[in-house]
């Protein structure tokens, strides 16, 4: 019956369409607006009309399916709502899976080079930096003076640990301690890259992780936190 409700109708509309062929409007509405209205008119009932004769005698079962479509279209509306959140968590999550994940473009419309570090799970930012070539976890650092190296990351990078001498000292979080100086070919995220730095070099067993610090930041252009992401520009 249904069906034979929406071919009655499109008929109409048919015929209504064919009376007006004279390009004027039909209640206000164009006659490809009336004919596009009537159609969907049309489809709504034939589809509708079909839905409902298939839980004749299963009312509970139609209001059972009826509320769990409700509750997926409230859920994808929640999580479109959200969106922005839900991204920033999963780049949270992301950066503690993946501690070397670094996002980078290599132009943004100022013509700067970016690169985007997600905050780990424990609050720091780390990232895979390529020292002199060789890829070294470290963690960006804006309260370290300069680019400090374990010995393992050090000879990672090419030094000789050997012939080093930790006659330097610097002041740290916990008081003095003594480190040796390395120069550095090249330090680079992404795409954001400098070259011919100092770094110091840890004693063996005083720091777990490299770290990155001031003398590079200082190099950007620009470095902010934002939504739990740490933008580098240069």
């Amino acid at each position: 019956m249904t069906a034979w409700l929406g071919i009655i109708l499109l008929v109409i509309a048919a015929i209504i369409l064919m009376l007006r062929a004279d390009g004027g409007t039909i209640g206000g509405l164009e006659q490809g607006e009336f004919a596009g209205i009537m159609t969907g008119i049309a489809l709504l009932i034939f589809i509708g009309g079909g839905t409902l004769m298939s839980y004749r005698g299963q009312g509970s079962r139609m209001i059972k399916d009826i509320a769990i479509w409700l509750a997926i279209t409230l859920a994808l509306v929640t999580v479109y709502s959200f969106r922005f959140e839900f991204e920033t968590v999963a780049r949270r999550v992301a950066g503690e899976l993946m501690p070397g994940l670094v996002n980078s473009s290599t132009r943004n419309g100022n013509g700067e080079s970016v690169v985007e570090i997600p905050r780990r799970l424990n609050g720091h930012y780390v990232t895979r930096v390529r020292v002199n070539g060789a890829p070294i976890e470290m963690m960006v650092d804006t309260g370290a003076s300069g680019v400090v190296l374990t010995p393992q990351d050090a000879q990672k990078a090419g030094i000789d640990i050997s012939s080093l001498s930790y006659s330097v000292p610097v002041s740290t979080a916990n008081g003095q301690a003594m480190v040796a100086m390395a120069r550095l070919q090249a330090i680079s995220i992404g795409d954001i890259s400098a070259k011919n730095m100092l770094a110091h070099i840890a004693r063996p067993g005083a720091l777990s992780q490299s770290l990155l610090g001031m003398s590079f930041l200082s190099r950007l252009r620009s470095y902010e936190v934002k939504n739990g992401v740490l933008i580098l520009r240069r």
